[in-house]
Order: structure tokens, then sequence, then C-alpha cells
């Protein structure tokens, strides 16, 4: 029904939020990691 596809849609939301959130998190250790390597 409309409810439960909208719990889906805003969990699947905030999962997307999440890996976005962990993909940046991982490119700032990347590049401080690029920076104390030189």
């Amino acid at each position: 029904d409309f409810g439960n596809r909208m719990t889906r849609l805003r969990s699947y939301k905030d999962k997307e939020e999440e890996d976005h959130h962990v993909c940046h998190l991982e490119l700032q250790i990347e590049s401080l990691e690029a920076k104390g390597g030189r």
C-alpha cells in the first residue's frame, strides 16, 4: 500500500545518504593520506 511504499522509499533515501557520507569520508581520508605520504 501507499504508506508501505513511502516507508521503503524513505529508508532507501537514508541508505543512499549513508553511502554518500561514507564515500565522502573515504575521499577525505585518501586525500589526508596522500598529503601525509608526500
